[in-house]
């Protein structure tokens, strides 16, 4: 039976995927710098200090850049961008810790009451049942770009669930929006209110003429070559679909659903596997197995921010090719450290 310092190649590894995937976030994508023009405030950092206040709503405070992912500040403001341009909707908002790219079809379930509230009240208004929906730090920041979901169905199942759950609810993502400030930001302390948002729809620059069929053959490629390594990771949403990475019927979405949701779920699950197996197998002290059990919850909270800083990044991006880079850089950074892992690959 292995003694713990059998196990000191493995957990190196996972440490260094660990410090590197941090490191990873504050470097330029693809060897390429973000498209962030010298004097355009809509790149992967905050506005300049010397922005008008008539360019931003509420007190101007700059939005807070993380590991290149824009939140909003602490008094829910954040600065106006050029592709975030009008006056804004209110509209209420819904924080959700996942990623929601624009052509999927989520469903919740509704049981807490602030969100019973939100949906009663969307269903009250007559009008077209949209509501905004956004990221969330592990510190409890939003994040400044976000989706708009629209309700397309809703089943009242608090009968046959006794009142624990209110509502079955479906959705379509509908587009894009950015966060310009939260209309009552108290209701982040106080719960007794759903929150309420003013968002402006995110367009794209004008990139829909260039051919970037290559990039996209290359980041599908990349993908399969990575799960070639894991026959045992289970896609059930995709199974006998065909995969592509273009503009058309929300192609490149779908992948990036693909890619921040199924892979890292079934990578967060075999870390989880593979970690408890070599625990189960190990003689150690109790201090040893403690650490062992450490790196594999921080192994799984890496996976989680994993997932939501690239669906965020994604989100707030401004071009199909800069989503494009933005996932084949993942998807190879990830193929690196499956060759770490076992050199054979």
């Amino acid at each position: 039976m292995p003694r713990f310092a059998d196990l000191a190649l493995p957990v190196a590894l996972v440490l260094l995927q660990l410090i590197w995937s941090g490191i990873f976030q504050h470097l330029p994508w693809s060897g390429e710098a973000p498209h962030n023009p010298p004097d355009d405030p809509t790149g992967l950092k905050s506005a300049p200090a010397t922005d008008s206040p008539k360019d931003r709503k509420g007190s101007g405070n700059q939005v807070a850049v993380v590991n290149a992912v824009k939140w909003l500040s602490s008094d829910g403001t954040g600065a106006a961008t050029a592709t975030a341009a009008g006056d804004g909707t209110e509209v209420p908002l819904f924080p959700l810790g996942a990623f929601y790219p624009p052509h999927s079809r989520p469903k919740l379930k509704i049981f807490e009451p602030r969100y019973r509230k939100l949906y009663q009240d969307l269903l009250a208004s007559g009008s077209e049942s949209e509501f905004a929906v956004t990221a969330v730090s592990e510190t409890g920041q939003l994040a400044a770009f976000g989706v708009m979901f629209r309700i397309d169905e809703l089943k009242d199942v608090a009968e046959e669930t006794q009142n624990q759950i209110k509502y079955l609810a479906r959705h379509t993502v509908m587009r894009r929006v950015q966060i310009r400030e939260l209309v009552n930001p108290e209701a982040m302390i106080d719960t007794s209110s759903y929150l309420k948002a003013v968002v402006v729809p995110v367009e794209d620059d004008a990139d829909s003429d260039e051919d970037f069929s290559e990039l996209e053959a290359d980041t599908i490629e990349s993908f399969k070559d990575l799960i070639s390594l894991y026959p045992n990771f289970k896609f059930p949403d995709f199974d006998g679909k065909e995969i592509n990475a273009s503009r058309q019927n929300g192609g490149l979405w779908h992948f990036a659903s693909l890619w921040v949701d199924g892979y890292w779920a079934n990578r967060a699950l075999f870390s989880q596997q593979q970690l408890l197996s070599q625990i189960q197998q190990v003689e150690g002290t109790d201090s040893e197995m403690g650490t062992l059990k450490q790196i594999l919850d921080t192994e799984l909270r890496r996976a989680q921010r994993e997932q939501v800083t690239l669906g965020q990044q994604l989100l707030q991006s401004r071009s199909h090719q800069e989503r494009l880079k933005l996932l084949r850089s993942a998807i190879k950074m990830e193929r690196l450290f499956a060759a770490a892992d076992d050199p054979e690959h």
